[in-house]
């Protein structure tokens, strides 16, 4: 995050804004995770308060936050009808990670 604010430093107008990366990947984990997630991390949770050893031997939060997902996986927030179909969401999911 450092470098990329200093590379736009001198830009009039540019500021960057974000999250402490450990929170980001944890918020993503509580996106995507399921209930196999929930309960290694409470588990987690218990056992290690601080929240430092989030992998553990059975449980691997990449698999939930860096795997590549495909269209007909069912999503936590597949229920959600927010006015766009899931078919244009996809399409613009694509066309972000430069698979169009």
């Amino acid at each position: 995050m450092k470098f990329i604010k200093k590379g736009v430093s001198e830009i009039n107008g540019v500021k960057v804004f974000h999250d402490v990366p450990k929170y980001a990947y944890m918020q993503g984990l509580l996106s995507v995770g399921d209930r196999r997630a929930a309960k290694a991390i409470e588990k987690i949770a218990f056992e290690n308060p601080s929240g430092d050893k989030l992998k553990s031997q059975d449980f691997d939060p990449a698999f939930y936050i860096f795997r590549a997902k495909n269209f007909s996986e069912i999503l936590p927030w597949d229920f959600i009808d927010a006015g766009v179909s899931k078919e244009k969401l996809w399409k613009e999911y694509q066309s972000a990670v430069g698979y169009e």
